[in-house]
């Protein structure tokens, strides 16, 4: 992934003008020739180290992974008069992937003052506390560690079959031994692993060695969905220095009959910039890819390009709604509706993030950084999920990490359903019961309270007032002679008559109701109409009353 980005940083670093020293002039040398063990070694020689040594072993130290010697030079470069606003995102990147947050969070704001206008200021300031917000952020992806992986760089998958097509800097019997003086690893090619149901990769051989070869560098490979073209990201071998090489082109190759084609540049290559790290729409009509070429936003920019039923390509176009002042690459657009890409210029942990945004006609909206565990504070990048967009790949240079880059598993995972708690339990109510008082009792045709009645009711007001939670319902009723609504009537003024004297007695007085319920609720045989021999008014007073029920 390094042999990319280098490509924008190299540009950032000016040429010195002073007078320079021997070890100065060879370690310049080393630098260009991106030997950047090479040129720390020389530099390191020089006793007073002018600002653009620093600046260059600041970057040699962070492209080497170096990060505590990286963030100390990117530190003495800040506090020189000749800093510039991308030393100072320099080292804030740095510090960020140590998760020294507090201090780059800092050094972000001596980026804004200087460089108020770049989108990168605007989305940072924007974002507020983005760290805490992402890492807070609930994802539900469980990430597995290959065991594939080796000490060298393994990155950029994507899905092809049930296999998986990867770029490599493994070593093989077959490939030349000569390592690329940046890293001093060997050059990438193609690979390809048989694909576990667990995710894991095994058996991993060089893919199509036959189509590619060579000393320089060649991958990360994608394919269409229908499987008939392939696009592979290779170096310019017409811009070797010194054995070295440095501009990207991509190459894409059609199977025709069964059989691939030798792969040809896309018109749009030039050899005074990069284009690289293609990919395909699902239904095979634009092909995605980044390029550092002139117009762009920032370092590297993803484009789209139209493809037509011939196979010919239309005209790069900027995906400005993506884009920033940083570096935004490996994009792949899923049958979701989704772009997936990696950028360092949206806010994230450190590095380069992963990120989605929607993608609906032309426009890409809602940029989403991934969060973790898909990010780090180290880079994470080159996305790629299957079908269902459950499981996928992804590329990272995180801590804990089995060598340069790491290619790692990821899965959804169904969210444990959070226990229900468990409910309070309520307190059993009193059993509904007559309170242990005699009935009140009434006289013929009357409702007030009668001095025998009255007697009765202060029990009631004495049991209320000793239980303050209780409610208590009233029931009046009267004998059978008369009509039905009269004895409605008169029913409910004896229960009126009841509820005034205990209410004037007990607290919270709104605990008692009651109702009337007329000739209805007989306890007796007197119901005016069978009775036979006739009641006598002995008998009828046992249905002038009021009762009560507990409630609660």
């Amino acid at each position: 992934m390094k042999t990319f980005t280098l490509i924008c940083f190299m540009l950032l670093i000016s040429t010195a003008s002073h007078a320079q020293s021997r070890h100065e002039r060879l370690g310049n040398r080393e630098f260009d020739q991106f030997n950047y063990s090479g040129a720390i070694e020389r530099f390191e020689r020089i006793q007073d180290k002018p600002v653009e040594v620093q600046r260059r072993l600041a970057f040699s130290h962070a492209f080497l992974g170096n990060l505590e010697q990286a963030e100390g030079y990117y530190a003495r470069v800040a506090q020189s008069e000749q800093r510039t606003a991308e030393d100072i995102w320099q080292y804030a990147q740095v510090l960020m992937k140590r998760e020294r947050y507090e201090e780059a969070r800092r050094q972000l704001e001596v980026f804004y003052e200087l460089a108020p206008e770049d989108s990168r200021t605007q989305r940072f300031r924007q974002a507020g506390d983005f760290v805490s917000a992402i890492r807070a952020k609930e994802t539900h992806y469980h990430v597995v560690s290959l065991d594939f992986n080796t000490m060298q760089q393994d990155f950029g998958a994507v899905i092809h079959g049930d296999k998986v097509v990867f770029a490599s800097s493994r070593q093989t019997a077959e490939r030349p031994r000569n390592p690329w003086s940046a890293n001093r690893l060997p050059f990438l090619l193609p690979f390809e692993a048989e694909r576990g149901e667990d995710g894991q990769l095994r058996n991993a051989r060089p893919f199509m060695p036959e189509l590619f070869q060579g000393d320089f560098h060649i991958g990360p490979v994608a394919f269409n969905t229908a499987g008939d073209m392939m696009a592979v990201t290779v170096n310019y071998d017409a811009t070797r220095r010194g054995g070295e090489t440095l501009n990207l082109q991509l190459l894409v190759s059609r199977k025709v009959d069964g059989q691939w084609s030798e792969p040809a540049a896309v018109p749009f290559n030039n050899p005074e910039y990069s284009v690289g790290q293609a990919s395909f729409s699902p239904d095979g009509r634009t092909m995605f890819f980044v390029s550092d070429m002139p117009g762009g936003r920032g370092g590297t920019d993803i484009y789209s390009v139209s493809i037509d039923a011939q196979g010919n390509f239309g005209s790069p176009r900027n995906l400005q709604d993506i884009n920033t002042g940083g570096n935004e690459m490996f994009p792949v657009l899923h049958k979701n509706g989704k772009l997936y890409f990696a950028s360092d210029g949206h806010p994230g942990l450190g590095g380069l993030d992963i990120f989605h945004a929607d993608h609906s006609e032309g426009r890409f909206t809602g940029i989403t950084n991934m969060g973790t565990p898909i990010n780090s504070p180290g880079d994470d990048f080159a996305i790629v999920l299957a079908d269902d967009a459950q499981s996928g790949y992804f590329s990272s240079r995180r801590a804990g990490g089995r060598g340069n880059d790491d290619i790692l598993y990821f899965h959804y995972q169904e969210p444990e359903p959070e226990p229900e708690p468990e409910p309070e339990p309520e307190p059993e109510p009193e059993p509904v019961m007559l309170i242990e008082v005699g009935p009140i009792y009434f006289d013929f045709d009357k409702y007030n309270i009668r001095p025998d009645a009255a007697a009765e009711l202060d029990k009631v007001v004495q049991v209320m007032n000793e239980h303050p939670q209780m409610v208590v319902e009233v029931g009046s009723h009267t004998d059978c002679r008369g009509t039905h609504a009269y004895n409605d009537e008169l029913s409910e003024n004896r229960a009126k008559s009841t509820l005034e004297y205990i209410r004037a007695r007990i607290t919270n007085p709104e605990r008692i109701t009651g109702r009337g319920y007329g000739k209805t609720r007989l306890v007796n045989r007197c119901d005016c109409e069978t009775e036979n021999p006739p009641c006598d008014e002995d008998e009828h007073q046992q249905n002038r009353r009021s009762e009560f029920r507990i409630i609660r």
